[in-house]
């Protein structure tokens, strides 16, 4: 071989690496700044006590029922996996017919697309606002024209009630993302698969389940495990809804945005150190569990998901 293709070829392999390294370098950079270097203090929180000595104190406390948190932290914790879990078992089977409506181009794809993406656009805020509209106008008047017993406290009242009315706003506005990113991959599907299919005799069910979903199972998967992953940072909009209204109902995201901005308001009070050691023992205890059930359901998805093939 002639020494100036071995050298131009030593100088694409370089420039290769170079592209190839730096392109590893951008997103390393980022997890160092906006992970590590932001929760840098946190770490350091997490297990340094009061009077400055290594501890563990902080981590004990979370597990001690004699503290007055402890059982409002459960309660979160538990309303955090109910939200998601519900959430999840609802909105992917609803975003997967919508987006095969769309996929289908069936009457009125195109407005549905519109209307279904119409949430992610407007600000939450604003999505509220017009569902507490909706709610308690409305609706209110519709039901009292059917039954003018019932009374406005009825609709949603009670813990069962208050949940039902927030997974049920967080369903309603979670369709747009998903839905036009499940269409757009449905629509990459190549039609003499589906043609073949039905010439084959496959019906609509068959087609869903034996080329549709495999096809796009990545994108599915990916939804799941990416929810899965900040399943205790997700406030689900209570904060839009009731602002700090919710003392002991609310999600996990919630309680620790609500204690650690009251805190932050008031540094010159001393006591808020405790606050802040605490809870950044919470969000280490909160990372260890969900690091490996997240890497657990990911590695399920993959291992029992439909195939392709």
């Amino acid at each position: 071989m002639p020494e100036k293709v071995k050298k131009s070829k030593n100088i694409s392999r370089r420039g290769d690496l170079l592209f190839h390294s730096l392109l590893l370098v951008w997103p390393v950079l980022q997890f160092c700044v906006f992970y590590i270097g932001v929760n840098f203090n946190s770490f350091r929180l997490a297990f340094e006590g009061m009077n400055g000595k290594p501890t563990f104190e902080w981590f004990a406390n979370l597990f001690d029922p004699a503290q007055y948190y402890f059982d409002i932290i459960s309660t979160a914790f538990l309303r955090s996996l109910k939200y998601y879990a519900i959430s999840t078992v609802i909105s992917v089977p609803l975003a997967l017919l919508f987006a095969f409506y769309i996929y289908k181009k069936h009457f009125g794809s195109k407005f549905f697309r519109l209307l279904l993406f119409l949430p992610s656009i407007l600000s939450s805020m604003v999505m509220v606002v017009l569902f507490n509209r909706f709610v308690n106008g409305a609706l209110i008047a519709v039901i009292q024209d059917i039954n003018p017993s019932f009374t406005k406290i009825s609709l949603f009242s009670g813990a069962e009630g208050y949940d039902a009315y927030v997974i049920f706003f967080n369903i309603l506005i979670g369709f747009g993302t998903t839905v036009l990113i499940y269409s757009n991959s449905m629509g990459e599907i190549s039609p003499e698969v589906t043609e073949a299919a039905h010439l084959d005799g496959a019906n609509t069910l068959q087609e869903i389940f034996h080329i549709v979903l495999p096809s796009i199972y990545s994108n599915i998967s990916v939804f799941i495990v990416t929810g899965l992953a900040t399943i205790f940072v997700n406030q689900y909009n209570l904060f839009s809804f009731f602002k700090d209204g919710v003392t002991n109902g609310g999600t996990l995201g919630y309680y620790i945005y609500l204690n650690v901005s009251s805190v932050a308001q008031d540094i010159a009070d001393p006591s808020n150190a405790l606050v802040y050691h605490q809870f950044s023992a919470l969000g280490l205890v909160l990372t260890a569990i969900t690091i490996p059930i997240t890497f657990l359901v990911r590695y399920l998805l993959r291992r029992f998901g439909p195939s392709t093939d």
